[in-house]
């Protein structure tokens, strides 16, 4: 179920959601019984939990009741509170076990939140009969005011169940923390021939020093670069003041504007703007049917085709925010509007409407249609004569049990943008991208038997990408029914390999299937060979000696015929090829970057059943190498490492290289000579950054690296944490290695961090401890709210009492300006 969220446009929420969270009293007395000496810490713990729950600040709530909960499990109003927290901070699993372990006698919703828990959980037969059993629970009269709301509950129930088991082939992937934050970031635009994402965000400038219900904090417009591969770090639009709120309304195709809605919930209005890179510029107020004092217009989109659509709440009182159609639109005014048909507007709210890049297609969120759980996302078509069809249901995985709206389809046909509350995201509502899957999964099958006889062969086939010389599956084939059966995940121009001890190698093509999913038959008669001869060898690459996959042609001289087709083995570079008789032949070895290879091999007077050859291959372009090993900083033992290499100031590794868990040796191809920043990460260990490029008339570079142990007194230096001068206040540049950072703690929950800052000698001593310390603070909340749990923490500033080089110099001095983090336990 979805999240009462507080978002610019809502002001009406359907009567389940209207409820507030119950709050049954925690028994203080409980807690001087099981534990006296700490009971008054624990009382102090109850009330800031009590607060943080009152305020709808869960996630911190949860914390804190997590703390009594560790000293007292069983009582039913902390089990509640603790469901209640998780189900609203959107922990599923948790909301239901801690709800589970409460009681139906608590409180009166009890069986509500519970439905609602299962539902988030996807588990629909659960949450249908939790919803039953409170609606048991009301009186006659609250029983009818409540039977629309189940009816949409238990429909969505029966709609949820179908669909999860019927996913759609799509990638939904978050954009990361370069985009979205602790805070809630939605309605993603992009204008046509643009890589800039503009979107709404609720991340203050400057990080709070308390915990905050993220929805209360002002919006405000950002922007990031935009690429399926990743985003850049975002930062805010400029050329509009931003102080009151803020957010991203909508686009207009037809001009290539975009659309921001300034002010208060019920007093604001909808501007035009032109933006560039960031820049915003002609800021025009929109007029005409989005221009009224006494509704609320919340989002509006312009089709290429000139019309547009807009979301209001003139119907409020019956039916919430609805859909309206206006038939012309110029850049500063909306002219006459209707409402659409019952088709698309319900009882309930739909929002956030877009149309495709064509002006064919509608978006929009609801939560009033069949879905799956509170907003889903539908389409609707534009019919030949002006109308709209019945709206349909993305489907899952674009839709689940949890809040997606604002969808935005791309130029690119193939890709969307979307938000969403779902569980995983970094807090609130994120930003998802949402990528169709092309490919078209199928199965192979077959059998393996003997040509003269019939009888099962046992065998091994191979795939092999025929474009790439790359091998994508190999399987046996079932030695009693000589089946084999092998899964693809997406067509090609394949071969398959089927080879056996004592038999002709068999490659064949296989015909491709155009539906998902299907199965491809191919069946392989094997002929026993009475005198078998074996060509076999390995394919290395001549600079390096290391194994190359590869390609082997036989061709009869004779009659210049393909005799057979085999492939390398990409872990050692070996091939065996079994043949029925001894031929002349001419040997063809192509491999991918590889100068092809050609050979002739005289094998009719060959006076054994074998012949081996090795083959070396020459690069046909320059490829340069770095390799060495990780070692412990101390012990200088063996830590198998990753290492991401990435060209500077991109998000997205261009290769990602493993160092060995026995020699610790690592080596990474890369295709020029650089610079690239490698970002080495390995369990237990504190992350760490080089710099590489290769020198003029070298291809090889050797760099061995040391990595820091993350136990109690090891600390690092994070590098690039960059403030404002003489202020406290991070700079966007910061965030990369903070997420970093970030990224590194959570996945080692188990350890307590210091977070230091340092300073030069120049100034006051007084006055450097203190900047020093406001720094190491935004370093801590900055953690905090990506999600790092603030007991973990703690935070000093030392001036300039702990320097690293000498401040006699410039660059003594800018290295004491750093942020440390050590582990203290």
């Amino acid at each position: 179920m979805k999240r009462p969220l507080l978002y610019l446009f809502v002001l009406f929420l359907s009567a389940t959601l209207m409820q507030a969270q119950e709050r049954p009293k925690i028994d203080k007395k409980a807690f001087f019984v099981f534990n006296k000496a700490k009971s008054n810490d624990l009382i102090n713990t109850i009330t800031d939990a009590n607060k943080f729950y009152k305020k709808k600040i869960y996630d911190e709530a949860f914390k804190s009741y997590s703390k009594l909960y560790a000293e007292v499990d069983s009582l039913d109003a902390l089990n509640y509170r603790l469901g209640v927290s998780a189900l609203m901070a959107n922990y599923p699993e948790l909301s239901t076990y801690y709800l589970l372990k409460s009681n139906a006698s608590v409180t009166k919703d009890y069986y509500l939140r519970l439905g609602e828990a299962y539902q988030l959980n996807h588990q629909y037969e659960n949450a249908n009969e939790a919803y039953d059993r409170y609606n048991e629970t009301l009186k006659k009269c609250k029983r009818r005011q409540f039977a629309p709301q189940l009816n949409q509950l238990q429909g969505e129930c029966q709609f949820g169940a179908a669909t999860v088991k019927d996913s759609l082939p799509y990638f939904v992937s978050n954009l990361g923390k370069g985009v979205n934050s602790y805070y809630d970031e939605y309605a993603p635009v992009i204008l046509h021939d643009t890589n800039t994402l503009y979107y709404t965000s609720r991340e203050p400038a400057k990080a709070n020093s308390k915990p905050v219900n993220r929805s209360w904090e002002k919006e405000k417009i950002k922007y990031s670069t935009f690429d399926v591969a990743g985003s850049t770090v975002s930062q805010f639009l400029q050329g509009i003041k931003q102080k009151k709120n803020t957010s991203v309304a909508g686009v207009d195709h037809a001009n290539n504007h975009l659309f921001y809605y300034k002010g208060a919930p019920r007093s604001g209005s909808i501007h035009s703007l032109k933006v560039k890179d960031g820049m915003g510029s002609k800021s025009t107020s929109m007029k005409g049917a989005v221009r009224s004092k006494t509704v609320h217009e919340a989002y509006l989109s312009v089709s290429i085709l000139g019309d547009a659509a807009f979301v209001s709440d003139k119907n409020r009182y019956s039916g919430g925010y609805d859909i309206y159609f206006a038939k012309t639109a110029s850049k500063r005014r909306i002219k006459k509007s209707r409402p659409a048909d019952n088709s698309i507007n319900t009882a309930f709210d739909e929002k956030s409407i877009s149309f495709s890049a064509d002006g064919k297609t509608l978006y929009f969120s609801s939560n009033g249609h069949q879905g799956m759980g509170g907003y889903d996302i539908y389409k609707a078509q534009r019919q030949a004569d002006g109308s709209w069809s019945d709206p349909v249901n993305l489907g899952y995985p674009i839709n689940t049990a949890a809040d997606e709206l604002y969808y935005y389809p791309t130029s690119d046909s193939l890709v969307g943008l979307m938000a969403s509350n779902r569980y995983g995201g970094n807090g609130g509502l994120d930003i998802y991208q949402v990528v169709k899957d092309i490919r078209i999964p199928f199965v192979l099958w077959g059998d393996i038997i003997d040509a003269e006889n019939g009888k099962v062969v046992p065998a091994k086939v191979t795939v092999v990408n025929a474009d790439t010389k790359q091998p994508i599956t190999s399987v046996l084939n079932d030695s009693l029914s000589g089946a084999y059966l092998a899964d693809l995940e997406d067509v090609g121009n394949y071969w398959i390999q089927a080879e056996a001890e004592g038999y002709l190698n068999q490659v064949a093509s296989i015909d491709m299937p155009e539906k998902r999913h299907e199965r491809i038959r191919k069946d392989f008669q094997l002929q026993r060979l009475a005198s078998p001869f074996t060509v076999s060898g390995a394919v290395l690459n001549k600079a390096n000696g290391a194994p190359v996959q590869a390609e082997i042609l036989l061709v009869q001289l004779e009659k210049d015929s393909i005799v057979a087709r085999a492939y390398t083995n990409g872990l050692d570079g070996s091939y065996s090829i079994t043949l029925g008789d001894k031929l002349n032949m001419k040997m063809q070895v192509n491999a991918t970057n590889f100068f092809g290879y050609s050979d002739t091999l005289m094998l009719r007077d060959n006076k054994t059943d074998s012949f081996k050859k090795d083959i070396f291959l020459e690069r046909n372009k320059i490829i340069y190498t770095v390799t060495g090993i990780v070692l412990d900083s101390k012990t200088y033992g063996v830590v198998p490492a990753s290492l991401s290499f990435y060209k500077p100031g991109e998000q997205v590794a261009i290769m990602v290289a493993n160092a060995d868990s026995t020699t610790g040796k690592y080596a990474a191809m890369l295709e020029d000579e650089g610079p690239f920043v490698v970002e080495v990460n390995a369990d237990g260990y504190f992350f760490s950054n080089m710099s590489l490029v290769f020198p003029l008339d070298s291809t090889l570079l050797i760099r061995n690296i040391s990595l820091q142990k993350m136990s109690a007194g090891s600390k690092i230096v994070v590098e690039n944490i960059l403030f404002n001068t003489g202020k406290a206040t991070l700079l966007p540049q910061s965030f990369v290695e903070l997420n970093k950072l970030a990224r590194l703690l959570d996945d080692n929950k188990e350890i307590r961090i210091e977070v230091s800052g340092h300073s030069d000698n120049m100034g006051s001593a007084n006055l450097n401890k203190r900047l020093s310390r406001s720094r190491a603070e935004s370093v801590r909340n900055y953690l905090r709210e990506s999600g790092i749990d603030e007991s973990r923490m703690v935070f000093e500033g030392y001036g300039f009492d702990k320097p690293i080089e000498s401040n006699d110099t410039s660059e003594g001095r800018a290295a004491n300006r750093r942020v440390e983090i050590e582990v203290i336990e």
